[in-house]
C-alpha cells in the first residue's frame, strides 16, 4: 500500500524537527468518521490527530513488551497444556 509513496518532509536531521510524515489514503465507514469528528470537536483536536493517536496506541499495544502478569498467564496456560498431554 505504501510502495511508491514519499515522505512529506525529509528534514529529520534537524534538532527538534518534527518526524517525517507520509500521506496514507484509506476508506473508513461514515459512522466511524462521524464519531471521530465528534471526539475531535470535543477534544479540540484535528481528525488526523485523533486517528494518528489511535493508530499509534494500537501499534504500541501490538508491538510492546508483555507485562509480568501477561507472561505469568501465558506460562500458566502452557503448563496446563503440557500437563494435559
Amino acid at each position: 500500500m505504501f510502495r511508491g509513496m514519499a515522505p512529506l518532509d525529509d528534514d529529520d536531521d534537524e534538532v527538534g524537527a518534527a518526524p517525517s510524515m507520509m500521506l496514507a489514503s484509506f476508506r473508513l465507514p461514515v459512522t466511524l468518521v462521524q464519531q471521530i469528528d465528534e471526539i475531535a470537536e470535543r477534544d479540540r483536536k484535528r481528525r488526523a490527530d485523533i486517528i494518528r493517536e489511535a493508530l499509534a496506541g494500537y501499534v504500541a499495544e501490538r508491538t510492546g513488551p508483555v507485562t509480568r502478569d501477561e507472561a505469568r498467564h501465558a506460562l500458566e496456560i502452557l503448563r496446563r497444556a503440557i500437563e494435559s498431554t
